[in-house]
């Protein structure tokens, strides 16, 4: 009988690491489609928030990705996201020098873009207005490039 105990003390470890390994909570995927580019000229920068203090500070993002443009599209996929609520800010860099580009009043010459289709009005949009929410599991959403 002794002997038998440790083939069954390793078995029922086994069992409880398959357990804990399966239970294990993974973070969600959020897959970022960029459409409405007018050229594919240069790249497209895509910055991920989750701290509505931060958005969209160019150097508060949780995350920071540089695509290359594709047939006037670009798409991106965050992964292992804990899920709750982001923002998204992007801008076309036409030029690739990895600045978004103004005119000397201040307005924007390369297009941008916010997640929700969040608009801006004398300023970004607030982060509750291009917030989304990312889900346990897979999420997608669209930005349209604006200019």
């Amino acid at each position: 009988y002794s002997a038998d105990m440790p083939k069954h003390h390793n078995l029922v470890s086994s069992t409880l690491l398959c357990i804990l390994i399966a239970t294990k909570s993974f973070g969600g995927d959020l897959t970022v489609d960029i459409f409405g580019l007018r050229n594919n000229n240069g790249d497209v920068h895509i910055a991920l928030y989750d701290n509505p203090d931060a958005f969209p500070s160019s150097d508060k993002m949780l995350r920071e990705v540089q695509k290359p443009i594709i047939n006037r599209q670009v798409k991106h996929r965050f992964v292992d996201l804990k899920p709750g609520n982001y923002a998204l800010a992007t801008y076309h860099d036409e030029n690739g020098n990895d600045s978004f580009d103004t005119n000397f009043l201040g307005l924007p010459i390369e297009g941008y873009a916010f997640s929700n289709d969040a608009k801006v009005f004398l300023g970004p949009p607030s982060f509750l207005e291009a917030q989304i929410n990312v889900t346990p599991y897979s999420s997608k959403i669209q930005i349209r490039m604006g200019y």
